[in-house]
């Protein structure tokens, strides 16, 4: 459950346009929810990444590269 709200903290703060924030709690989160929190907390990081290239922001590279090497 918490990768769950932690997944979810991430993908609000880039959003926010908070994109250090963003990197920082997802890459926090990658290792614990690639191996038991799919699909939902992984769909939600895989958002976040998303979000953060949409703002053209550079963690947004950061965070797909790290989803990349857990998948």
């Amino acid at each position: 459950m918490a990768t769950w709200y932690r997944a979810c903290l991430a993908h609000a703060f880039a959003c926010a346009g908070e994109a250090p924030k963003a990197l920082t709690v997802a890459l926090a989160t990658v290792p614990d929810v690639a191996p038991i929190g799919r699909p939902h907390s992984w769909n939600e990081l895989h958002t976040t990444a998303a979000v953060l290239l949409r703002h053209g922001a550079m963690e947004g590279h950061q965070l797909a590269t790290a989803l990349r090497e857990h998948d």
